[in-house]
């Protein structure tokens, strides 16, 4: 089995320091360098948004079809 550990700090709420969930991605306007990130919250729902570094190894458009994600 395989112990829980807490999420590191850069992936906590700023408001409640609840664990953040990845909501979404997509390119940054006008830079093939850096992506957004959008994360909500699973406490309080508050979401953030964060600019990374794009991923070496991805590809630089936008994926076909619908990407949706359930937070229960």
């Amino acid at each position: 089995m395989r112990t829980l550990v807490e999420p590191p700090a850069s992936l906590r709420c700023d408001h409640c320091h609840g664990a953040l969930r990845l909501k979404q991605f997509a390119p940054e306007e006008g830079s093939v360098e850096f992506d957004i990130e959008v994360f909500v919250c699973s406490a309080c729902g508050n979401e953030q948004s964060l600019r990374v570094v794009h991923g070496r190894y991805a590809p630089h458009h936008r994926p076909s079809g619908k990407v949706s994600a359930s937070f229960d």
